[in-house]
């Protein structure tokens, strides 16, 4: 046991060495990624053969960062812990893209692009936020709408509105996404920015584009054309 233990200890010293000497994980396979992952929660046993049985069972990382802890704790090896820990890293990228999108311009749409598709990777229910824009067009303000709906009631208008005051902003983004994979604009979508642009005018707040987030692309209303139709 001992001596096993030696080889997995040497094993992870290894590993640990070429990602400080590559600089990055893309000479890494995905399984070997979830297996130095997994070092964090899992420290004495063989995580190699446990980083396969999550692939095995979830067929890639984003799948298996996107299970749910009683999925996860499925799978051979993984302890109610583990399971815990795989989940919190999934709302910490969230966490950490909404809070560097409230850092950036807007004028530097890549970046802008790259902090949203992170923000809504993997998710499965449709989500409303609000981006909240100064005029020199810096995001301040990054607040979850709804979950699980669109915005449809007075109250989730006052909340916008609300949170735009609050920040002292007077230009929005809406953001939702499109979690059934279509990217087409609706024509809920533009009763949804008609409403909500119509409410925010009558305060002196501008609505200046309303993005819909899919798995493969991200849409502008205003680079459609279609936010000066609503």
């Amino acid at each position: 046991m001992k001596q096993l233990s030696e080889i997995h200890k040497g094993h992870r010293q290894r590993m640990r060495k070429r990602f400080e000497q590559s600089g990055g994980l893309s000479s890494f396979s995905e399984h070997e990624i979830l297996e130095m992952l997994l070092y964090r929660f899992i420290p004495r046993k063989n995580t190699n053969e446990i980083a396969h049985s999550l692939l095995k069972t979830f067929l890639t990382i984003d799948n298996v960062l996107n299970a749910d802890i009683k999925a996860l704790e499925e799978v051979n090896g993984i302890s109610h812990n583990t399971a815990v820990g795989i989940s919190f890293l999934k709302e910490f990228f969230n966490y950490y893209s909404s809070k560097a999108l409230e850092h950036i311009c807007i004028c530097d749409k890549e970046r802008l692009e790259t902090l949203l598709r992170l923000i809504y990777r993997g998710v499965n229910v449709e989500i409303v936020k609000a981006i909240c824009v100064d005029d020199s067009l810096n995001v301040r303000k990054v607040e979850d709408i709804s979950v699980g709906s669109e915005i449809n009631s007075t109250a989730d208008i006052s909340k916008i509105a609300k949170t735009m005051l609050n920040c002292g902003c007077s230009k929005l983004i809406l953001v939702h996404n499109h979690p059934e994979k279509t990217s087409i604009i609706s024509r809920r979508d533009l009763i949804t920015t008609k409403k909500l642009s119509a409410a925010l005018d009558i305060l002196g707040l501008t609505l200046i584009d309303h993005y819909i987030v899919s798995e493969t692309e991200i849409l502008s209303l205003a680079e459609n054309g279609m936010l000066s139709e609503v």
